[in-house]
C-alpha cells in the first residue's frame, strides 16, 4: 500500500513539471483591460472629462468634428492627450483643412463646414495641466479672445490663427511659460475693427521664455515702440511682424538683447522715411531676414554684411534701396564660413 501511495504521489509531481495548454485567445483576454468591471481603470480625470463636455456644448460644430467626445475615456477623445497621469496637457482643434478658411474668404465648400465656432468656455480652467491649446483655423466670428486664456498658468503652446477671434489680451503677458504664440490673420475677416488693434507690446516683454511669434496681420499702427518690448525676449528664434501696419521702423537701437533670433520678417510694412536699419548688423544670429514692400529707403551699405555670417535667406525687394549691391556681397564673402543661400 505505501508503494502504491508514492507511485501516485510521483504520478502527480511528474504531471505538475508539466504546463497546462492555455489558447492564444485566452492570453490575449487576460492581458486586456475591464472595461466593463467596476475595476477598470478610466483613463481620465473625471472633474475634466466635464470640463471638456461643457466646454464642447458652447461650440457649434456644423461637421461633428468632436463626435468622438463621448464616454469616460477622454484621452482617447479626437484632439485630446494626456499624461502618465490621465490629465488634459494639449488640446489640439486646429482645422486644417483649410475647408473654413476657403469658406469665410467666399468660396462654396461642398459638405458641411469644418469650422468650429460658438463660444470658448471658462471650463477651460478646469484643465489645469493644459499646456498646449490650439484654436486656429477655425471661425469664432468675431468674438472677443477671452481674457481669461491668461489664467492658463502652465501653456507653452498657443495657436489662434485665423480664428476669427478680435484683439489680443495684455493679459497675456501673464503667462511666463510660453514658448510659442501665434495671432497670424486672428481676426480676419475682422480685420478693419479698431477692437482688433493692438495699441502696444509692453505685454511681450513678459513673456520671458517666448521663442517663436507670429502677429502678421495684426494691426500695429500705434505700436510705435514695438521693438524696445520684443528686445526683451532673449529666447526668440522667430518672429514675423509682416504686414501690422506699421510705420515707425528705428534707425538704430542699442543694446540688442535677441541673441538667439534666427527669422525676421518686417515685410509688407509702410514704414515712413525709414532706411535699412543699422541694428540688422546687431542681429548676428539671423538665417532668414525678410523686409519685401516695406517702403525702405537709402543705403543698401547701412547694414555691415559682414557681421552676419548666419544668414542664409535674405529678401530686400520692392523697397527704395541704392548703393552698390557688391557691398553685400563682398561682407556675405569675408565669412569665414559663408552660408547664403538665397
Amino acid at each position: 500500500m505505501a508503494c502504491w501511495k508514492i507511485l501516485v504521489a510521483l504520478l502527480v509531481l511528474f504531471l505538475l513539471s508539466f504546463p497546462l495548454p492555455v489558447s492564444v485567445k485566452a492570453i490575449k483576454a487576460v492581458s486586456l483591460p475591464l472595461t466593463n468591471t467596476t475595476e477598470a481603470k478610466v483613463r481620465c480625470v473625471k472633474s475634466e472629462r466635464n470640463a471638456l463636455l461643457r466646454f464642447k456644448q458652447g461650440f457649434t460644430d456644423p461637421s461633428d468634428r468632436l463626435a468622438s467626445w463621448v464616454g469616460k475615456e477622454c484621452c482617447i477623445w479626437k484632439g485630446i492627450y494626456c499624461d502618465a497621469g490621465y490629465n488634459v496637457i494639449r488640446l489640439d482643434l486646429n482645422d486644417r483643412t483649410n475647408n473654413c478658411y476657403w469658406k469665410k474668404v467666399g468660396y462654396s465648400i461642398p459638405g458641411n463646414s469644418t469650422c468650429l465656432g460658438g463660444n470658448i468656455s471658462f471650463d477651460l480652467l478646469d484643465l489645469h495641466h493644459l499646456e498646449y491649446l490650439d484654436l486656429g483655423g477655425n471661425d469664432f466670428q468675431g468674438l472677443t479672445t477671452p481674457n481669461f486664456l491668461s489664467s492658463l498658468k502652465k501653456l507653452q503652446y498657443l495657436n489662434l490663427s485665423f480664428s476669427s477671434l478680435i484683439g489680443v489680451p495684455p493679459s497675456l503677458g501673464n503667462l511666463s511659460n510660453l514658448q510659442y504664440l501665434n495671432f497670424r490673420a486672428c481676426s480676419y475677416p475682422y480685420d478693419n475693427v479698431e477692437r482688433s488693434w493692438v495699441k502696444d507690446l509692453n505685454w511681450v516683454s513678459g513673456l520671458s521664455s517666448l521663442k517663436y511669434l507670429d502677429l502678421a496681420y495684426v494691426n500695429l499702427s500705434s505700436a510705435t515702440h514695438w521693438l524696445d518690448s520684443i528686445n526683451k525676449l532673449p529666447s526668440l528664434v522667430t518672429l514675423s511682424l509682416q504686414n501690422c501696419s506699421l510705420h515707425y521702423l528705428p534707425y538704430s537701437f542699442p543694446n540688442w538683447n535677441m541673441t538667439s533670433l534666427s527669422y525676421l520678417s518686417l515685410s509688407q510694412n509702410k514704414f515712413v522715411n525709414s532706411e535699412l536699419p543699422k541694428w540688422l548688423s546687431n542681429a548676428t544670429t539671423i538665417e532668414t531676414l525678410y523686409m519685401v514692400y516695406s517702403n525702405i529707403e537709402g543705403p543698401i551699405s547701412n547694414v555691415e554684411w559682414g557681421k552676419l555670417c548666419n544668414l542664409q535667406k535674405l529678401y530686400l525687394e520692392q523697397n527704395k534701396l541704392n548703393g552698390d549691391i557688391s557691398r553685400v556681397v563682398e561682407g556675405l564673402s569675408n565669412c569665414s564660413n559663408p552660408t547664403i543661400e538665397v
